[in-house]
């Protein structure tokens, strides 16, 4: 609660919420099968660990956008995976996907002061809502429809005070796969960012993995987590118009957001893969 003087307290955090029914649960047999916070439970590749052990690029301070080598890598992995060709100058690293879906709001609102709603699905990861009420915006949950984002349920005042639309194709926790071409589609029609969440992609059990920059690149942002089994490793595929990219760099550098420099070359081997490390993950125990 909040004391005397002070005019924001934090919501309760949802994973701490769960605590009560996790000691209910714990009394029968076998106990609560915990599938909130999707903690990778496999030893990472071997090859991953070598390249720590190197401790290559261990010192001194990475770029805020990530090293060339680095992007590259990434840049031919989007390529290879979604079949698009991103510029190498539009691909940038973050130091953790969640803190850059918990920033997001915040850095956009910075352009765009007139501009106070993040739109998100209503059953979606906790994130999206929580960046905008940490930045004091406004977070509005879009309906979903048969695991489909219901556009036509936005009211046509939150469209116009809206600074991103949020996506998650496949979705968690569901699972479901959306129109991710109708999304873009949608956010251009409206001059609203569209931020595609694609951290699950590798997890698509119908057909391929997708993306939003299939269906071009102006007015979106794919945001990609590469992960080995027991060792996440994010990164932050980012295509969006010269502005927003501009206005992200400076603010990086300003706010501190390095990336870790000695991650860079597991990452790279990540990328290096025929495939993700996290497809080939047991995902499910018991």
């Amino acid at each position: 609660m909040a004391g005397a003087g002070v005019s924001f307290s934090p919501p309760p955090y949802p994973y701490e919420r769960l605590d009560v029914l996790k000691k209910l649960a714990s009394v029968h047999d076998g106990g609560p099968i915990d599938c909130s916070i999707g903690t990778p439970i496999d030893p990472p590749p071997d090859a991953v660990l070598r390249e720590l052990a190197k401790g290559t690029g261990a010192r001194g301070y990475p770029t805020s956008q990530g090293s060339p080598d680095f992007r590259a890598s990434a840049q031919a992995w989007m390529e290879r995976r979604f079949g698009v060709v991103v510029p190498v100058n539009d691909v940038a690293a973050c130091i953790g996907t969640k803190e850059f879906v918990g920033t997001l709001a915040g850095y956009l609102h910075l352009r765009s002061p007139d501009r106070d709603t993040v739109l998100y699905p209503a059953i979606s990861y906790p994130t999206y809502a929580m960046g905008a009420t940490l930045a004091g915006l406004r977070a509005v949950p879009v309906a979903v429809r048969d695991g489909h984002l219901d556009l036509e349920s936005i009211h046509t005042d939150d469209i116009a005070r809206a600074l991103v639309l949020w996506a998650n194709s496949p979705s968690n926790p569901t699972g479901h796969l959306d129109d991710l071409e109708g999304i873009a589609a949608w956010g251009r029609r409206h001059e609203v960012l569209v931020a595609s969440d694609e951290c699950y992609a590798e997890f698509t059990w119908a057909g391929r993995p997708r993306s939003i920059l299939e269906h071009g690149s102006n007015g979106v942002l794919a945001l990609h987590s590469v992960q080995t089994c027991a060792l996440p490793i994010s990164a932050l595929e980012l295509k969006a118009i010269e502005p927003r990219r501009a206005t992200r760099r400076l603010l990086r550098r300003r706010r501190g957001f390095d990336r870790i420099p000695q991650v860079g070359a597991p990452a790279r081997g990540v990328h290096g893969a025929g495939t993700h490390p996290g497809g080939r993950c047991r995902s499910v125990r018991r």
